[in-house]
C-alpha cells in the first residue's frame, strides 16, 4: 500500500483534519519486477554478441596494423570498434539504470583533468560531427584543479549533452563545450551550447 497524506485548513489556514489516501500498488511493483527481470534478461544476451564483435575488430585492427592497408579502411575499422564499445556502454547503462533506482549505482572516483573528461567525451562523437557538418569547439581556463569524479559517470553525461547539441545544431554551426571556475568556490562550470 502506497500512503499520501495532506492537512486539510480552514479558512483561517488552522489545520483541521488529514487527508490520507490509501493506493494499492502491488500491480506497480509486479510491473517494475517484471522489467527488471527484462532488462537483465536483454542485458545479458546482448552482452555476448557485443563482446564477441569487439574481440574480433581488436584482433583484426592489430592483425592489419602490422600489414600495409589503406588509411580509409583502417579509420572503418576503428569507427566500427568505437562504435561497438558505445554500443555495449549503452547496454550496461540499462543495468545502470536498475541499480540508480534501488540506490546500489557504484561510484568510482578518481582525480581526472578537467580537459581530458571533455576530450574523452568529444573524441567519442568525432565521426557524428563531422558527418552533421558541425566543428566542436572547446573552451577551458588553464588553470582548473583535477575533478574527483568517476570519469565513467561523467564522460556518459557530457557524451549524452554533445550528441543532444548535435542533433539540434544546424549544418555548418559549431557546439561549444566549455569548462570556467565557478564564482561558488571549488566549483567548477561545465557547459554544452
Amino acid at each position: 500500500m502506497e500512503e499520501i497524506g495532506s492537512p486539510v485548513v480552514d479558512a483561517d489556514n488552522k489545520i483541521v483534519a488529514r487527508l490520507l489516501v490509501l493506493r494499492d500498488i502491488t500491480e506497480q511493483k509486479v510491473l517494475n519486477d517484471y522489467r527488471d527481470d527484462i532488462t537483465h534478461m536483454a542485458v545479458h544476451d546482448l552482452r555476448g554478441p557485443l563482446a564477441a564483435i569487439i574481440s574480433g575488430l581488436s584482433i583484426v585492427m592489430e592483425d592489419l596494423s602490422a600489414a600495409d592497408i589503406d588509411p580509409a579502411d583502417n579509420e572503418i575499422l576503428r569507427v566500427s570498434l568505437d562504435s561497438a564499445n558505445t554500443l555495449l556502454e549503452l547496454v550496461e547503462s540499462m543495468l545502470d539504470i536498475a541499480r540508480m533506482e534501488s540506490r546500489q549505482m557504484p561510484v568510482n572516483r578518481a582525480p581526472v583533468p578537467v580537459r581530458e573528461l571533455i576530450e574523452n567525451a568529444m573524441s567519442m562523437l568525432q565521426n557524428s560531427a563531422q558527418l552533421a557538418d558541425v566543428e566542436l569547439k572547446v573552451l577551458v581556463e588553464d588553470d582548473l584543479a583535477p575533478l574527483d569524479v568517476d570519469p565513467h559517470l561523467i564522460r556518459r553525461v557530457l557524451v549524452n549533452l554533445i550528441d543532444n547539441a548535435l542533433r539540434h545544431t544546424p549544418d555548418g554551426s559549431a557546439v561549444h563545450i566549455t569548462a570556467r571556475m565557478s564564482e561558488q568556490p571549488g566549483r567548477i562550470v561545465m557547459a554544452v551550447a
